[in-house]
């Protein structure tokens, strides 16, 4: 692994005074220590640039790799591998992932390829993924012969639209609706749907299914009495 702070070597950095390169294979890797460490099933971004190195001083570019980890020079574990770097060109690369326990820190390193085959990385920023809205009440009432669906949102990130599903068994969910979101808010916003599905004798429990355009998901399990 080599820290670069010249032009000569494959070109100026993507941003600053230096970047790293890194050899194929496995054959050089570097850990970056986290502030904090993530949080255990969350979801977080990475962004980064790579840059594939060609002639006379590479046989070519490999794929980086990102692995999280408790130690420090440890892949731990994987989270991504992203494409072919582009010769001669800084691309920027985004990894949404799912942290696993005991991430301390981000590990880089190259898939295939050997000590001939150089990419160079700069630039990296990891951020927590926010969910698209913040929800506040979520409930269902029984009303004669229909279930009458309320929720209220605190605020909204690029909220296209919400859809509602229903199940019997909490497993298998048919669609009911679909309700338009309000894009971006930081007010108070209720919602409301009257879903007409029946319960009977037979029918014990109905499960109600929140679902928004980013995949944030809610149930609600309405028993008859």
């Amino acid at each position: 692994m080599d820290v670069i702070t010249t032009a000569i070597y494959c070109g100026l950095p993507q941003n600053g005074n230096w970047y790293v390169a890194l050899t194929g294979d496995g054959t050089d890797a570097f850990s970056m220590k986290l502030t904090s460490p993530l949080i255990a099933g969350s979801n977080y971004i990475l962004t980064f640039y790579d840059h594939g190195c060609g002639s006379p001083y590479s046989t070519g570019p490999c794929p980086v790799q990102i692995g999280t980890s408790a130690t420090n020079n440890s892949m731990g574990t994987i989270v991504g591998t992203m494409p072919v770097p582009n010769p001669g060109i800084w691309t920027q690369r985004t990894l949404v992932f799912t942290a696993p326990p005991n991430a301390n820190y981000i590990t880089i390193q190259l898939v295939g390829g050997g000590l001939q085959n150089w990419t160079q990385v700069d630039n990296f920023v990891i951020s927590q993924q926010s969910l698209p809205i913040e929800l506040t009440s979520f409930m269902v009432f029984r009303d004669n012969d229909y279930n009458h669906l309320e929720w209220t949102t605190a605020s909204e990130l690029n909220n296209d639209y919400f859809d509602l599903e229903n199940s019997t068994d909490g497993m298998q969910f048919k669609h009911l609706a679909t309700i338009n979101g309000s894009g971006n808010s930081t007010e108070l916003r209720m919602y409301t749907y009257n879903d007409y599905f029946p319960i009977n004798g037979t029918i014990t429990t109905v499960f109600v299914r929140l679902i928004t355009m980013e995949f944030f998901i809610f149930t609600y399990c309405l028993k008859s009495e």
